[in-house]
């Protein structure tokens, strides 16, 4: 059911609309009881590639976060190093709703 691939090739856009696919043919209520018991397993593999992958791309996105800038290479976040120091000295205070130009 997971298209012609495997279910580990499915891009997590892929998946998720196998996914949706899958629950409204489950909430349709005309399958057989064994079949909605495959949709079940299959979905469950699904959620749990979904999962997955969106793991793989919140990791990404943290190390995008903690790059340095000076390598070019991607290294733990210090917080106490001289350029996180430096960044939290040149943030404006928080503007109140009243002070807000729109």
């Amino acid at each position: 059911m997971f298209m012609n691939g495997k279910l580990q090739d499915l891009s997590f856009e892929q998946a998720l609309a196998e996914l949706e696919k899958l629950v409204g043919e489950i909430e349709n209520g005309t399958l057989p009881l064994e079949k909605m018991i495959d949709r079940i397993e299959q979905g469950a593999k699904l959620v749990k590639l979904c999962q997955s992958k969106l793991d793989v791309m919140n990791s990404k996105v943290e190390l995008l976060f903690k790059d340095d800038g000076n390598s070019g290479e991607f290294r733990e976040f210090d917080p106490s190093s001289e350029r996180a120091r430096a960044a939290a000295a040149t943030v404006a205070p928080t503007e109140t709703q009243d002070d807000l130009p729109f």
